[in-house]
């Protein structure tokens, strides 16, 4: 395996495992600007950027944090959701865990006295919805009508709603109107790219460079600083150099691996 070529324990660009999320000064930005939403009792916000620019991680490490510190954080995928199973997921994640012979009018009620309960124990609640691009119009209505419950300060309740920059206006106008703060994630600048590309391989295991330095800024140049795209791109740089045998990754070894992706894409 290419692993034991590297010397790696474990893969550093297959798996996107939140330990390992990459904190960028703009994703430093992003989580300052999110949390002053949340501080401030701001009802929704928008974390918008292009596919593969890790709108989901950023969700889940503010998660990760919000949890920390006592609050109520949950986080859904919209992708595929009906109304029904809208209602039912968010029962779940609020903690209300709603019985099978419990109506939706009675788990939106559930749904709304927690967020009042919360808020008598002086803890948030941040309600983070992923893919909010993709969700059916029956969603956007119900995104609607959790959002515009009793907008009152002193709630402490947060929506944020995660989409691709260019399909916002499918949140519908009414939901890009409403929202306080958009926060939009932009690609990598080329320190950026690099400094994760080593970190990710000192982190499985690797003692010395395993990509020379052209070949770290064709990784960035390629892959536009979009990390999903520079971690497929390295990952598999990683298998065509362990199957030349070479002692680090070079740019010609970046830009066959580049061709070969470019063309299995057009067929």
């Amino acid at each position: 395996m290419h692993h034991q070529h590297w010397g790696f324990k474990k893969s550093p660009f297959g798996n996107a495992d939140q330990s390992d999320f990459h904190v960028t000064p703009q994703h430093e930005e992003a989580l300052a600007r999110l949390n002053y939403l949340i501080e401030n009792n701001h009802r929704l916000g928008l974390l918008l950027g292009p596919h593969g620019i890790g709108k989901t991680s950023t969700l889940h490490y503010l998660q990760r944090q919000l949890r920390n510190q006592g609050h109520l954080a949950a986080s859904i995928n919209l992708v595929g959701l009906d109304a029904d199973s809208f209602v039912w997921q968010l029962g779940e994640a609020t903690g209300c865990f709603p019985e099978d012979d419990r109506s939706l009018a009675a788990i939106w009620r559930d749904i709304f006295d927690r967020i009042q309960v919360n808020r008598y124990q002086h803890a948030r609640t941040i309600l983070m919805f992923d893919d909010a691009d993709g969700a059916r119009p029956e969603v956007t209505d119900s995104l609607l009508r959790l959002i515009q419950w009793k907008p009152l300060v002193e709630n402490r309740f947060t929506v944020i709603l995660a989409a691709d920059s260019g399909r916002v206006m499918r949140l519908g106008r009414r939901l890009v109107e409403l929202s306080h703060l958009r926060v939009d994630l932009r690609p990598w600048e080329q320190d950026d790219s690099a400094k994760f590309l080593q970190t990710a391989a000192e982190k499985a295991g690797a003692n010395n460079a395993i990509f020379d330095v052209r070949a770290l800024e064709e990784l960035h140049r390629l892959s536009d600083g979009i990390p999903l795209r520079l971690r497929q791109l390295a990952e598999l740089s990683l298998v065509a150099g362990a199957g030349q045998n070479l002692s680090s990754v070079d740019i010609d070894t970046v830009g066959g691996v580049h061709e070969e992706l470019s063309f299995s894409v057009t067929l």
